[in-house]
């Protein structure tokens, strides 16, 4: 149960801090979660992206407005979505 927890809190932190870094991106300008990375630790586990993502929607700062090949070679070329910041 403490891992877990611990977990929990770390999660949380990454999340606020990367949600502070979208916040902080200019309204208008489009981005993927690629567009991050350099920005960022690299989080505990790759979901966080989509629970970063998940919460700046729902908060209403972002919007999705397309898909685009992933530029990360160890994305081996997916597909990944493109957002805007509201």
């Amino acid at each position: 149960m403490t891992i877990q927890l611990e977990l929990a809190a770390l999660e949380r932190d990454w999340v606020d801090s990367a949600y502070d870094l979208v916040w902080g991106l200019r309204q208008g300008s489009e981005f993927a979660t690629d567009d991050l990375h350099d920005s960022l630790p690299r989080p505990q586990h790759p979901n966080w992206w989509g629970v970063l993502l998940a919460k700046c929607r729902t908060v209403g700062i972002v919007e999705p407005i397309g898909y685009r090949p992933s530029l990360r070679p160890e994305a081996n070329g997916r597909v990944i979505r493109v957002w805007r910041r509201r």
